[in-house]
């Protein structure tokens, strides 16, 4: 078949047996869909993919997450019989997430993408592959709203994409084979749980304070104060009150105005700020909320109450260590169990692995200390170090160093032979002299 204009043959495992189906419900999520309707606005709750995103915080969340992976340096390599570990840019893999895995989008915008939608549940990614070798060609994000699960009668599990993707109408079952899946946090293994539906109640209260703080300030954000009449006032004396005083005194363009009341009328000022509101409550609430969820640090979400510039690196760490770091290992066993072939993947001959050792090297002082540590230690030598910085090799840096005057490891044997030699007790220089001065006397008596 043609896709993206070019020919691309899919690799089909045992296909799933046809299931009789008598009817479709309006929720049914492959109907949903087709007809391009987000089936997760159909629960309870009024918070939806696009209604978290709205929340500021974890519109920042789900950015530091999915950016910091796309960010990260990624490759495949090749693992040799001795276990010997090297980089592999030969590789069709390789390739195809070195350059552009999709012609619309290039690695960055594929990573960002499959991780916004993995942590509001699931990341789908179609492989298309080659017909001829099986190899992939391209991986094309899936919106997880558009997928289905489906199991056959032996278990198979398959995947059925129906919806409108990039304007093109998709109607397809795919093998697990052929779908890369990324999970959130998962209770039985094969598909994450939505965020939307089990954090519901959290979105839906961020939404409704959200809501609320827009009305608080269409409003004036405050009520301006209370006039009381002596007397009791007709509906449509209340009315016209009412609309003369917003006409001629509510916003900011009336501000400083004066008012004049008659009757008996007694005018008293309300002042209320946003912490009287509890705007400020709620917004921090919600911050709090989203960073539990997401397991992103409070600072980062700028709420630094709690933080100083001595904890912050720690907290940097944290978010690495705890974060980012099983996100990172999701992905790489992802990648690397669908795009490579069994042996490969079984023997661990190939494999797609991030690095995350540049974020937690710390400032430049601290990669300072670790990079001199590991050349006076011998554990990588100069050009390695080079390499990590973007620098050109040298000339001898391919050498291993130890604190024995900075000496090549591979002379190490010589440099101790002639130390040695130098231990060994010589004459004084008062032998010395006197074994010269008797030669000629014993050579003059004889």
């Amino acid at each position: 078949m043609q896709i993206f204009g070019y020919e691309i043959g899919i690799k089909r495992t045992t296909q799933a047996p046809a299931q009789e189906q008598r009817g479709l419900t309006l929720t049914d999520p492959s109907l949903l869909a087709y007809f391009g309707v987000d089936p997760s606005q159909f629960h309870t709750g009024s918070a939806n993919n696009n209604g978290v995103l709205s929340i500021p915080p974890a519109w920042a969340a789900i950015r530091y997450i999915s950016e910091g992976i796309a960010s990260l340096n990624r490759g495949v390599f090749y693992r040799e019989s001795d276990g010997d570990v090297f980089p592999d840019n030969s590789s069709a893999v390789a390739q195809l997430l070195g350059s552009r895995p999709h012609p619309h989008y290039t690695t960055f915008d594929f990573l960002q993408a499959l991780v916004t939608n993995a942590c509001l549940g699931n990341g789908y990614a179609i492989v298309w592959r080659d017909g001829a070798t099986t190899r992939p060609v391209a991986l094309e994000i899936v919106p997880q709203e558009y997928v289905t699960l489906k199991f056959s009668s032996n278990g198979q599990l398959f995947y059925h994409v129906c919806g409108t993707i990039n304007e093109r109408p998709v109607n397809i079952l795919l093998p697990e084979t052929d779908m890369i899946h990324v999970k959130g946090v998962t209770m039985t293994g094969v598909a994450g749980r939505r965020v939307t539906l089990v954090h519901s109640s959290s979105f839906d209260t961020a939404l409704g304070a959200q809501q609320y703080s827009n009305t608080w300030f269409e409003k004036g954000a405050s009520v301006g104060g209370l006039i009381t009449y002596p007397n009791p006032l007709s509906k449509e004396q209340r009315e016209a009150l009412r609309g003369k005083l917003e006409t001629q005194h509510a916003g900011s363009r009336n501000a400083g105005s004066f008012m004049v009341l008659d009757a008996g009328a007694d005018f008293k000022a309300v002042q209320a700020g946003p912490k009287d509101a509890a705007v400020v409550d709620f917004s921090n609430l919600t911050t709090i909320h989203v960073s539990q969820i997401f397991k992103v640090p409070l600072h980062l979400l700028s709420q630094l109450d709690r933080s100083t510039f001595s904890n912050m690196e720690q907290q940097n760490q944290d978010f690495v260590v705890h974060c980012l770091g099983p996100w990172a290992r999701k992905i790489e066993e992802e990648i690397t169990s669908k795009c490579f072939t069994t042996s490969e993947v079984r023997n661990r001959r190939r494999f797609f692995a991030f690095d995350l050792s540049p974020l937690q090297m710390g400032d430049m002082v601290s990669q300072a200390t670790f990079f001199a540590s590991a050349i006076q230690n011998g554990w990588m030598t100069p050009n390695e170090v080079r390499g990590k910085k973007n620098l050109n090799r040298i000339e001898g840096g391919d050498q291993l160093f130890i604190q024995q005057n900075m000496a090549p490891m591979d002379m190490l044997a010589e440099i101790l032979e002639g130390k040695n030699k130098q231990t060994e007790t010589p004459q004084s220089e008062g032998e010395a002299e006197k074994d010269t001065d008797d030669e000629p006397e014993e050579s003059a008596t004889a």
